[in-house]
C-alpha cells in the first residue's frame, strides 16, 4: 500500500525534506498496442489501472481531478501494478493549487514571480477554472504529483458544511454561500440591498433551479429574512446530511515553497491529441476516424487520458448514463477517458429539445470516468462516508460514477494522454532545470519556410546530464533535439555531446534520454538546441496570457508574469541566434499587454553517487530536497 505522509522535518533552512514512497510495486501484465489490432471495445478499469471515482466539491476543479486521474492511470500502468495492490491515490489539492500559482524564490530565485497571480487576497483564488492543459505543464516543471496523504483535498482545519450549519456561529455563512454567494454580509443586510429585479431572480433560482419549498404566501415581492431562514436551513440540513462536502470558507492554500517536491514519478509524454471533430469554419463535418483511432491506441497502451465536454443536464441520460451534446456550445468540464465501445448504441444518448429529437448519428461512444463522486465507492468527509447517484448504473442499480460520451458529440475537445516515468528519479537523485513556469492561456506559435530553431541554456550542477525535454507545436513533426556542453557565446558554439533526430507524432512535452549519462561539474554551461520540422514548415512557440493591465481591463480574476533574463532562452531565425528577450520586447510593440514565457526546454541531471556527494540516507526511504538557493531538486533512494 501507499504509505500517506508521516510529517515534514525542517533540518536546515533552506532544505527541507519529505518522507517519500518506501514499498515495492508488484509487476502485472503490460498490454501492448503494437503487435495488436485494436479491439472494437475496451476498458482501463479491466486491467485494475482505473481508480475510483472522487468528488471535486465545493470547487470547479473538474481539470485538476481528471488530470490527476490520468496521471495514476499511467503511473500504475508504468509501475505494473493495479490500484487494488498499490492504493495510489494522488493530491488533487496540490495540482490545483500550484498550477494556479507563481513560483517564489525557493524554487528559482531568478525566475520568482513566474506563473499566475490573482487579484485581491483570497488564499483559495487558485482552486478555479484553467486551461485544460495546465495541470501537464505544472508536472513537466518538475512539480508533483504527490500523494493524497500529504495534502488531502480540503481545507486546513477540515470545516465541512454539516459541521458549520450546526454551529450557530456559522450556519449563516453556509446558508449565504448556497443561497447567496454574496460574503461580508448578513442575510437580513443582503436582502435590504436587493431591488425588485433581483428578489425575483434570487427567488426564481430557490425555487426553479434549487428546488425549495416555501411557506404559502412567501414569494419573491415580500420574503423577509425571518421567512425564509428557517426553510433554508431545512433544505441545507437534508442537502449536506446526504452530501456533505469540505467548505470554501476553510483555507485551502498550500505554502508556495512547498510546491516542487515530488515522489519520484515524472511525466514522460503529455501528448496533446487531435481532434476527433472535423470542423470547416466552425462548422461540424462529422468524426475524424483517424484522430479516434490515435485516442484509442493511446488508451490501449495504459497510459490516462483526459478529454474536455460540454455536460448539461438536458443531453444526459440518467437511465444509461449516456452524453451527446448536438449543440455548438464551449466545454464546460473535464473528465478522464478510460475506454471506448464502437457499438454502444446511438439510441440510448437520445434527448428531446422541444419538439425536437436529438440522437447522434451512429454508435459507438468513450467511455469516462467523471468527479462527482458515486453510490458504488462513496466518498469520506471528516470520516463519514457519503454517496452521489451519477453515472452508469451497475447490476445492482447504484450509480458509478462512470458514463458514455458519443463519438459525435459536438464539443468534445482537448483530449490529452499522459505517460509517466520512475526512472528519472533513480538511485543516484535527480537535478531538474527548466525556465518555463507560466501555464498558457494562449499557446503562441510561428511557421516559416527557412530554418528555426530554439535553445535554452542552463549553468549545471555537480551530477551527470541524463535527460532532456522539450515540447513540440506540430503533429507528425520531425524533431532535432542537440545537447552542447561548454557553451561560450552562442547556444551551438560548445561541444556537441547528444544528437537524435526523431518524428514526434503529436503536439505536447516529450522527455528524451540521452544514450549515455553525461559528467559535468558545478558552472559548466550546457544548451539543448530544439529544431522541429512539421510538414514543409519549421515551427516554434512559447506560452503567452495576459498580464496585469490587460488582464483587469478584460475583468479577469487573474493575470500572468513571465520572467525572461538575458542569456537563458534563444532563437535562431534568418540565419542567426537572437536572445529571446530581445525578440520578446520587439513583439510586445505590435501586442501590447500579452507576457510571454522562456522556452519549453528542460535538462534532467542524475546526481553523483551517495559517496561522492558524502549525503547519507538510511533505512528504504526515498528523501527529497528543495534548494532554495540553487535552481535545482535532488531525489535519492538507498533501497
Amino acid at each position: 500500500m501507499v504509505n500517506p505522509m508521516k510529517g515534514k522535518e525542517i533540518l536546515a533552512p533552506p532544505i527541507v525534506l519529505m518522507l517519500l514512497l518506501s514499498s515495492a510495486v508488484i509487476a502485472a501484465p503490460a498490454v501492448s498496442a503494437e503487435d495488436e489490432g485494436l479491439p472494437s471495445s475496451f476498458d482501463q478499469r479491466d486491467l485494475g489501472i482505473v481508480t475510483p471515482p472522487k468528488y471535486q466539491d465545493p470547487w470547479g476543479v473538474c481539470w485538476a481531478f481528471g488530470g490527476i486521474s490520468a496521471a495514476e492511470t499511467s503511473i500504475l500502468s508504468m509501475q505494473g501494478t493495479t490500484w487494488e495492490e498499490s492504493g495510489l491515490d494522488l493530491s488533487e489539492r496540490h495540482a490545483s493549487f500550484f498550477s494556479n500559482n507563481y513560483i517564489d524564490e525557493n524554487v528559482w530565485p531568478s525566475q520568482a514571480g513566474e506563473g499566475i497571480h490573482f487579484f485581491g487576497d483570497d488564499p483559495n483564488s487558485p482552486f478555479s477554472g484553467a486551461m485544460p492543459t495546465h495541470f501537464s505543464q505544472l508536472f513537466s516543471s518538475g512539480a508533483g504529483p504527490l500523494y493524497e496523504g500529504y495534502y488531502p483535498y480540503k481545507g486546513k482545519d477540515s470545516l465541512d458544511c454539516l459541521q458549520m450549519l450546526n454551529d450557530p456561529d456559522s450556519s449563516e455563512t453556509v446558508l449565504n454561500r448556497l443561497f447567496f454567494g454574496i460574503r461580508g454580509y448578513s442575510i437580513e443586510e443582503i436582502i435590504a440591498l436587493c431591488n425588485e429585479e433581483l428578489r425575483e431572480s434570487l427567488f426564481s433560482y430557490w425555487t426553479d433551479y434549487l428546488g425549495v419549498t416555501f411557506p404559502e404566501g412567501v414569494n419573491a415581492a415580500n420574503f423577509t429574512a425571518a421567512d425564509i431562514i428557517p426553510t433554508m436551513m431545512a433544505y441545507a440540513t437534508e442537502l449536506y446530511s446526504e452530501k456533505n462536502q469540505y467548505s470554501m470558507d476553510d483555507d485551502w492554500s498550500i505554502d508556495r515553497s512547498e510546491r516542487n517536491y515530488t515522489i519520484g514519478f515524472t511525466m514522460m509524454d503529455g501528448n496533446y491529441m487531435k481532434d476527433t471533430r472535423l470542423l470547416d469554419s466552425g462548422t461540424y463535418l462529422g468524426v475524424d476516424w483517424d484522430a479516434v483511432r490515435d485516442m484509442k491506441s493511446e488508451l490501449y497502451q495504459g497510459h490516462g487520458m483526459v478529454l474536455g465536454l460540454c455536460l448539461l443536464n438536458e443531453s444526459y441520460n440518467p437511465a444509461y448514463g449516456a452524453a451527446y451534446e448536438c449543440r455548438w456550445t464551449w466545454p464546460n468540464h473535464m473528465v478522464q477517458v478510460v475506454g471506448w465501445d464502437d457499438d454502444y448504441p446511438a439510441g440510448n444518448f437520445t434527448w428531446t429539445e422541444g419538439s425536437t429529437e436529438h440522437t447522434p448519428e451512429g454508435n459507438g461512444a468513450w467511455l469516462c470516468k467523471n468527479s462527482w463522486g458515486s453510490e458504488t465507492y462513496g466518498y469520506e468527509i471528516n470520516g463519514n462516508t457519503y454517496y452521489s447517484d451519477w453515472g452508469i448504473p451497475d447490476g445492482d442499480g447504484k450509480a458509478t460514477g462512470f458514463f458514455w460520451v458519443s463519438y459525435y458529440d459536438r464539443t468534445v475537445q482537448f483530449a490529452e494522454s499522459l505517460s509517466f516515468t520512475d526512472r528519472l528519479a533513480a538511485e543516484d537523485g535527480m537535478i531538474y532545470l527548466c525556465y518555463d513556469y507560466l501555464p498558457d492561456s494562449y499557446l503562441r506559435s510561428w511557421t516559416d519556410d527557412d530554418v528555426i530553431k530554439t535553445a535554452n541554456i542552463f549553468d549545471t550542477y555537480r551530477g551527470k546530464l541524463n535527460a532532456v525535454s522539450v515540447r513540440t507545436f506540430g503533429y507528425d513533426s520531425d524533431v532535432t533535439v542537440k545537447v552542447y556542453l561548454n557553451v561560450r557565446d552562442s547556444p551551438e558554439s560548445g561541444i556537441l555531446i547528444f544528437k537524435e533526430e526523431r518524428n514526434i507524432p503529436y503536439a505536447g512535452i516529450h522527455v528524451l534520454y540521452l544514450d549515455e549519462q553525461m559528467p559535468v561539474r558545478d558552472g559548466q554551461l550546457v544548451s539543448v538546441v530544439v529544431e522541429e520540422r512539421s510538414g514543409e514548415r519549421y515551427v516554434f512557440g512559447a506560452s503567452s496570457t495576459d498580464g496585469e493591465e490587460l488582464a483587469r481591463s478584460a475583468g479577469s480574476n487573474c493575470y500572468g508574469v513571465a520572467v525572461i533574463n538575458e542569456g537563458e532562452s534563444f532563437l535562431y531565425r534568418n540565419g542567426a541566434w537572437t536572445d529571446w528577450s530581445v525578440t520578446v520586447a520587439e513583439y510586445l510593440k505590435d501586442d501590447p499587454g500579452k507576457v510571454y514565457d522562456n522556452f519549453s526546454i528542460k535538462v534532467f541531471e542524475v546526481t553523483m553517487t551517495h559517496e561522492e556527494t558524502d549525503h547519507t540516507y538510511g533505512g528504504t526511504l526515498a528523501v527529497i530536497i528543495a534548494l532554495g538557493a540553487v535552481a535545482m531538486m535532488f531525489v535519492n533512494r538507498k533501497r
